[in-house]
Order: structure tokens, then sequence, then C-alpha cells
């Protein structure tokens, strides 16, 4: 009867430990400046849409011009599912540019502008890789995340060309 009882409490730990460190991270609610001036948070972002696809950008990046060509050869056919959304690494008038420079189909916000930059600090670590004590984000990074705000996937570096079978993977 004890051994019954040591075994069962060993695989509730187990599992318990399972869905502790398996569970999806929460990324914070970050409160960005649109084109118009007006403040969009990720709510507005997800334009009543279950998902939205975050992909983070940086000027002259090569890895976020293969990601972008990547996301832009898959925004027509899940738009009407998915959010999209580019994440600038600049102010917004660089992003407006960026946006109008590779002829975007969706939003760019500039970073540099945050409502709430620590809560962009916090964005960047939870979906960052870390580098000692901080974590920084690759250009290109893929990030998708449900109303929830909870994330569904990352991809970053040479995992962005996984992107077809996770849109896949989806069911849309």
């Amino acid at each position: 009867m004890k051994s019954i009882l040591i075994v069962l409490v060993i695989v509730a730990a187990g599992v318990g430990g399972y869905i502790y460190f398996t569970r999806p991270d929460e990324i914070p609610n970050i409160m960005l400046k649109a084109s118009d001036g007006s403040q969009v948070d990720l709510q507005a972002m997800h334009q009543d849409k279950d998902e939205l696809l975050m992909i983070f950008l940086l000027p002259k990046c090569p890895i976020s011009k293969f990601s972008l060509d990547l996301v832009n050869q898959h925004h027509p056919q899940y738009s009407e599912y998915i959010a999209f959304a580019g994440l600038f690494f600049g102010n917004q008038s660089a992003a407006d540019k960026f946006k109008s420079d590779q002829q975007l189909p969706f939003p760019v916000y500039g970073l540099r502008e945050a409502v709430d930059p620590y809560a962009v600090n916090e964005l960047i670590d939870i979906v960052g890789t870390s580098h000692g004590t901080r974590s920084a984000v690759f250009g290109g990074t893929l990030v998708m995340v449900d109303t929830d705000r909870k994330v569904l996937f990352k991809l970053e570096k040479d995992e962005v060309r996984q992107l077809p079978e996770k849109l896949a993977d989806l069911g849309y």
C-alpha cells in the first residue's frame, strides 16, 4: 500500500512538472503607436482573429528579408484567419518607410516609440534568445500568439523555414 502511494506521488509530480515546463509563455500586452499616432495594443493587432503572427524586422537584415518574403508568400492564403504585424526596430516613421518600401499588406509598428518600453523589453525577454543576462531577438524572428497572448510558436534564424508547416498545422 505504501509503495503504491509513493508511485502515485512520483507520477503526480512528473505530470505536474511536465505541465509546468511545457506551458506556453504569455507575452505582455504591449502598446505601440500606429502610423496615424493612435495607440494599438495586442488585442487591436489581432483584428478580431484568433492568431497574430508577428515578425521582428531589422533594416538591411538578410534574415529579416528572407522571413518577410516567406510571410508575404503566405499572407494571401492565411490573412482571412490570421492577423499579421511587423515589429520594426526603429521609430514609427522608419517603420512606415520600411512598410512602404517593401509594399507590405499588413501594419508595421516602430518598437522605439512604444508607450511602455518596459513591456517591449519583457516581450523580448520572453520570445528572445538568452545572451547571458539579457535576451535578444534576431531579425526575422516569427512569433505566433493567440488572443490570450500565449505563444503558439516561435521561429528564429534557420527555423523560419518551418513557417509553411506551422501554418498548415493550424488547419486553415
